[in-house]
């Protein structure tokens, strides 16, 4: 009778260990991006003409997930990413240039305000130490991004004042891979603090949005239920 008792306990025991390990949780953030950019801060003068360019790489984050730990070490974790205030600048300064047997004076300028978020899918493997645990994740993002780009100058051509201004929004859709490694610190059972870094690669277009790869940096509060 007291065997039984004792692996009836045991069972128990068992029972409820699994199904602590099999939590779902949740987290929310804040970050930082950098965007490897092929665009840099330059300025060049060729006789009359004068071209600056300029980009803004670093951009605000803002992070969801919901995930699902099916053991102590594997958990699947689906996500929110949304990435703000990137930005690059070009200019054109002309002071009685000649273009094309045309006399220019004026400038044009280009601005670029790109954004984009992403639905992401990852594994996640964790070692625990004692109240933190220790993770690496890898899988894939489906990223959205949209570039807004405005074109604006003024001036004269050959002594004729001349204006001018465009918008256009270029969109490209891709899913690409992503890795991330990162840290929890357990402040109780449920309550959780987590810093993370994350690489998504070759997100965009070359011609329209413009090709980058994004590192990210995100500092979330757990729970976990």
């Amino acid at each position: 009778m007291i065997r039984a008792r004792l692996i009836a306990s045991l069972l128990a025991v068992a029972s409820t260990g699994s199904l602590a390990q099999s939590s779902v949780y949740i987290a929310a953030g804040l970050g930082a991006a950098r965007v490897e950019s092929d665009i840099t801060n330059q300025s060049q003068t060729s006789g009359n003409l004068t071209f600056t360019q300029s980009a803004d790489t670093s951009a605000t984050a803002f992070g969801l997930l919901v995930g699902h730990n099916f053991n102590s070490q594997w958990s699947l974790e689906g996500g929110y990413l949304n990435i703000r205030s990137l930005s690059a600048n070009a200019s054109l300064v002309a002071t009685n240039a000649v273009v094309q047997g045309n006399v220019l004076n004026g400038s044009i300028s280009l601005r670029q305000e790109i954004s984009g978020y992403a639905l992401t899918l990852t594994p996640r493997f964790t070692h625990r130490i004692g109240p933190v645990d220790l993770f690496v994740r890898a899988g894939l993002a489906h990223v959205k991004v949209e570039n807004d780009v405005t074109l604006s100058g003024s001036g004269t051509v050959n002594g004729n004042p001349a204006t001018a201004i465009a918008r256009q929004t270029f969109k490209d859709s891709s899913t690409v891979p992503m890795i991330g490694i990162g840290a929890q610190f357990f402040a109780t059972r449920n309550i959780a603090v987590r810093g993370d870094y994350t690489y998504i690669s070759k997100v965009g277009d070359r011609a329209t949005t413009g090709e980058s790869s994004i590192n990210l940096f995100m500092i979330s509060g757990v729970y976990q239920f």
